[in-house]
């Protein structure tokens, strides 16, 4: 049985960079990856999004890298090694360290700038597909 992690990795108030949301994701996208966790014998248990904060350095929730014997991140067609850097189990935040990863880091913004009913957009990689996108309105 799968264990699906979903993690909101951006939050890009439309109106602070008055960009549309495909315009969004066409800057973003290229930072958000697919972390998956396997057993030992290599079958995927568990999978969700991920983001990339640093050269080689990746953020995603720990739940999907629980139980798993081993860790892989998927950027594009590559699949590549990663092991856990920092866990913040509090607020299920984990760091990863993926030696070859290329791809750029994103521009992390400031909450401050988000007000209830702001445009906002999402990205992420749910139930492990590759680069979904949704606008939506922040509403609490």
């Amino acid at each position: 049985m799968y264990r699906f992690g979903v993690c909101l990795l951006l939050l890009f108030p439309a109106f602070a960079f008055a960009k549309t949301p495909a315009e969004v994701f066409s800057m973003a996208s290229p930072s958000v990856v697919v972390v998956r966790a396997l057993d030992a014998q290599g079958k995927v248990i568990s999978f969700g999004s991920g983001v990339v904060i640093a050269p080689a350095q990746v953020v995603t929730n720990c739940h999907v890298t629980d139980d798993g014997a081993r860790l892989e991140v998927k950027s594009g067609s590559r699949a590549l090694p990663a092991s856990i850097r920092y866990t913040d189990r509090e607020r299920d935040l984990c760091q990863l360290a993926v030696p070859g990863l290329i791809a750029p880091a994103v521009k992390i913004g400031s909450v401050k700038q988000i007000k209830i009913g702001a445009r906002v957009v999402a990205l992420g990689a749910p139930q492990g597909l590759e680069l979904w996108t949704s606008p939506a309105s922040v509403d609490t």
